[in-house]
């Protein structure tokens, strides 16, 4: 049976269920390097609509996000939003539990 705590949200999920999910990742060590990384994804899909393929990014990314709103005290809207579910979307599409390489631009996921 499929832990509830990892289902992911659907597409058109509330910022609190997404929050919700988002905390269910487990960072372990790479606290120190979270935001830079987070900051290279955004940008990678602001730029070029690209998400990476590793799914342990998309879900730091997602983590971050959700603290980074926690922070500012509110939810995303606009842009921001749209990239908050264009993440649970591609956590969605991913094969389950596979970080696994994906060719060598490391990019799985573009939007349409």
């Amino acid at each position: 049976m499929a832990d509830d705590r990892r289902r992911h949200p659907a597409p058109d999920a509330s910022w609190t269920e997404i929050e919700d999910f988002a905390l269910t990742f487990e960072l372990g060590e790479g606290r120190g390097e979270l935001a830079a990384m987070a900051g290279r994804v955004r940008r990678q899909w602001t730029r070029f609509g690209q998400l990476p393929a590793d799914i342990s990014e998309l879900r730091a990314c997602l983590f971050f996000e959700q603290r980074r709103w926690h922070y500012l005290g509110g939810e995303p809207e606009g842009r921001a939003r749209e990239y908050a579910l264009a993440l649970v979307r591609a956590i969605a599409e991913h094969p389950e539990g596979s970080g696994a390489e994906r060719g060598g631009d490391g990019l799985l996921f573009q939007a349409g």
